[in-house]
């Protein structure tokens, strides 16, 4: 994990440890659906990448297509989404909807953003 207060040489020092991708925090602050993506990520993970080869999956916040294609559009090379999954099953759950249904629907909207 790298936030955006990670100092460079730390950020140095951890991408030279990782293998498989770093996972970029989007935000300053406790994870949770946002309703914007961090204005700062393409000049983040630009930093970032300048110190690995590595795939950079940026998450924190990423709740909507829109944050998906922010984030694609910054750099990132995968998303990470949590708490808007979460709630998506939560609120489907509580309200005896189809979940398989509804949670494809949603993970597919994201999903979409990628292959553009």
């Amino acid at each position: 994990l790298i936030a955006p207060t990670t100092p460079a040489a730390r950020v140095s020092q951890i991408a030279s440890r990782s293998s498989g991708f770093l996972y970029c925090i989007a935000v300053k602050g406790v994870t949770g659906a946002r309703q914007e993506v961090n204005t700062s990520a393409r000049e983040y993970l630009e930093t970032i990448r300048s110190q690995t080869t590595l795939p950079l999956a940026l998450g924190f916040g990423i709740s909507k297509p829109e944050h998906v294609r922010a984030a694609v559009d910054a750099g990132a090379d995968a998303v990470v989404v949590g708490s808007a999954l979460i709630n998506c099953i939560e609120e489907t759950v509580n309200t005896g909807g189809d979940l398989k249904s509804t949670v494809s629907k949603f993970v597919s909207s994201l999903a979409a953003e990628l292959k553009r």
